[in-house]
């Protein structure tokens, strides 16, 4: 008896199983950045002797941004954004917010993925110095702008989403969310 009692209180409603993975995508994306963080710092301060594992781990992080946070932001910007814009007008300025650092992030990301790529190829030592710095330049850019970006949809969207939608319009969100997600979403 008291374990099912326990199981109720910890299991949240349907609705929330997708908003809570939507939010742990967020934790993830920030642990991520902070490890950005610690390559660019190890590749500035280690030197030669680590750049080899350094440049590899920049490289395994570029790609989860590019496979988790772009599908993360196609996601809100197809589905969620509406949505709220709908359903919340109130929203409707700090979505525009949003939407217009999801666009600074794709661009920058492009700028991250070329200058990471100029380091992997370049053979000359000052070439490489150059593309090197640029890669960390563009790296610093992309670790502050995530870092606010994912504190503004923390702090803006996903409470708002909690607090603010009546439990039938949470249903309608999380069905467009699977729908949008080939049923992938619990």
């Amino acid at each position: 008896m008291k374990k099912e009692m326990i199981a109720k209180n910890i299991r949240a409603p349907k609705f929330s199983d997708c908003l809570n993975e939507l939010e742990a995508e967020h934790e993830e994306s920030f642990r991520e950045t902070e490890k950005l963080s610690d390559v660019l710092t190890n590749i500035r301060y280690e030197g030669k002797l680590s750049l080899g594992k350094n440049l590899k781990e920049a490289n395994r992080l570029r790609l989860f941004f590019n496979r988790v946070m772009r599908h993360h932001a196609r996601l809100e910007e197809t589905v969620i954004f509406p949505f709220l814009e709908k359903h919340v007008p109130k929203m409707e300025s700090v979505i525009r917010l949003l939407r217009s650092e999801h666009a600074d992030f794709e661009k920058t990301l492009i700028e991250f993925n070329a200058s990471l790529r100029a380091v992997d190829r370049e053979n000359d030592a000052g070439k490489r110095l150059l593309s090197l710095e640029k890669m960390q330049e563009t790296g610093t850019y992309l670790i502050y702008l995530l870092r606010h970006h994912l504190y503004n949809e923390n702090v803006s969207v996903y409470k708002t989403i909690s607090r603010d939608l009546n439990p039938e319009e949470k249903k309608i969100l999380v069905r467009k969310i699977r729908a949008a997600e080939g049923g992938k979403r619990k």
